[in-house]
């Protein structure tokens, strides 16, 4: 008997070896540890590819919870920490944006220390009945997100990996605010001394999360902010109505179905 989905059963082993893959991590830094004299390490509460998450504590201010993201210095995600770092600092005071604390470096690893936020989008949706939102609560996010974009475009950057597991919901009393975070794979469009966008590249390589990116990327031409927009449209969609036809798609699958599909006929 041959498997109806194919795409379904490989998503679902892929899914199933990153979790094992995560748990099997070892945990970068013990609890206890005290990073800069004044912030301990409290427990992990994530891993991933980018590195591990932990819950960490103020030591001048019990009540004040805070994030580290921590990462090896040696592996490929270093210069993702790097770049994230200085986007932060950039962007430090925006209203969507994780407030960045502090940031170094403890033995092999680098840290970004950021306000504590709740949890994502994807995880939020996951908990719902229907695995969606209502339209409501989606155009109080799309308005946030639209919001969250525009402070990063008019520093000159593009995102460029938009979609539910980059925008979390504030901690506690902040819960109605949208963040958008993971600032790993941002680029300058516009150069810095002149002001004036910078010349597009004949072949610019595939950055993104396939599900979410605009066809520009799937045809591997250079992003511009439209294209951060049309990843936030197919965000608003999915939320919606609770997938896309091309959830369980390979790559350029999505990109031809994206490439034919009329936006209208996306909502059900």
């Amino acid at each position: 008997m041959t498997d109806k989905n194919p795409g379904k059963s490989t998503n679902a082993q892929e899914a199933k070896k990153k979790r094992e893959v995560a748990q099997a991590v070892s945990t970068y830094l013990e609890s206890g540890t005290i990073l800069l004299n004044k912030y301990q390490i409290e427990r992990r509460i994530a891993s991933g590819g980018f590195g591990q998450i932990y819950r960490v504590k103020f030591q001048k201010a019990e009540n004040i919870t805070l994030a580290a993201k921590v990462s090896r210095r040696e592996v490929a995600h270093f210069r993702r920490m790097i770049l994230e770092q200085m986007i932060l600092t950039k962007l430090r005071g925006k209203k969507h944006v994780p407030m960045i604390i502090a940031s170094g470096n403890y033995k092999e690893f680098m840290f970004i220390i950021m306000r504590m936020l709740g949890p994502d989008l994807a995880r939020i949706r996951r908990k719902t009945e229907q695995k969606r939102f209502s339209v409501p609560t989606v155009l109080q996010f799309g308005i946030q997100a639209i919001e969250a974009l525009k402070d990063v475009h008019d520093r000159g950057y593009l995102h460029r990996d938009v979609k539910p597991r980059n925008f979390c919901i504030g901690a506690e009393n902040d819960r109605h605010r949208f963040y958008l975070i993971d600032y790993g794979m941002t680029r300058r469009f516009i150069c810095e001394k002149s002001g004036v966008p910078r010349a597009p590249r004949r072949c610019a390589g595939f950055r993104g999360t396939a599900r979410y990116v605009s066809v520009t990327v799937h045809d591997r031409k250079e992003q511009g902010p439209v294209d951060d927009f049309w990843s936030l449209l197919y965000v608003l969609i999915d939320l919606a109505e609770g997938s896309l036809p091309w959830r369980q798609q390979h790559e350029e699958a999505t990109g031809n179905m994206k490439r034919e599909i009329i936006i209208e006929n996306l909502f059900m």
